[in-house]
């Protein structure tokens, strides 16, 4: 049985959220709804504020995002998606490359669990080498956004599920299996597996992360990798 190492994308392997950066891009290309736009900045907002719980924005988010983007063409916004991420992977941390390579190396199954939109995730992923990626995926009907969300990770507690379910599908063993997160969103999964680790994470999450006696890294300040994942 192969072993595991999971990951969350935005905040943990990247600066910033692509989701949102990309948002952006499509609103100035004219392909994202004004009004779901609007509803995107407000929430952003709020999450900023502690008017809105992570998790809520996550389920919201996701609601939005396949409203705006209804009626657009899926070849457009591919197209889009790759100009978009030509710039955006300069956000990757170095570092996220170097952690891949050596689970990888050493025999470790990757995948990138996150709610952000597969449009760029996928990209993202593919670049950093993880073998499966899962992310917000909607509905295509005639070569258009439907407005139909296909996935299930912008639910709260479903990324928990998800995780559960690849360990099945793919004869996986969470023994000795690694997770990597920054927000309440991936406690979910770092609860499963034994080497649980935050990276970059918020004073908040880091002091929730110390309680439960898992390894904290910040990217930017990270030496010796191997060290510091004890292998």
């Amino acid at each position: 049985m192969k072993k595991i190492a999971i990951f969350d994308f935005d905040g943990t392997l990247s600066k910033g959220y692509i989701s949102m950066k990309f948002l952006e891009y499509l609103h100035k290309k004219n392909t994202f709804s004004v009004a779901e736009y609007k509803n995107q900045i407000k929430m952003l907002r709020e999450v900023k504020s502690g008017k809105l719980s992570y998790e809520d924005w996550c389920l919201e988010w996701g609601i939005s995002w396949a409203n705006g983007l209804k009626g657009q063409k899926k070849e457009t916004i591919n197209q889009y998606a790759k100009e978009f991420f030509k710039k955006f992977k300069r956000n990757i941390y170095p570092a996220s490359y170097k952690i891949i390579n050596l689970l990888k190396k050493r025999g470790y199954y990757t995948i990138c669990l996150s709610v952000g939109a597969g449009e760029v995730i996928s990209l993202a992923c593919n670049g950093l080498g993880i073998d499966e990626e899962i992310s917000t995926r909607l509905e295509i009907k005639n070569g258009k956004y439907a407005g139909k969300i296909l996935t299930k990770v912008h639910i709260p507690g479903e990324k928990r599920g998800e995780v559960m379910r690849i360990l099945k599908r793919k004869n996986l063993d969470k023994r000795a299996s690694y997770g990597f997160g920054d927000s309440e969103s991936d406690i979910c999964f770092l609860e499963l597996v034994e080497n649980p680790f935050l990276l970059n994470a918020s004073d908040k999450i880091k002091n929730m992360g110390k309680e439960r006696g898992w390894k904290i890294i910040d990217l930017d300040k990270i030496k010796n990798i191997n060290s510091e994942l004890g292998l």
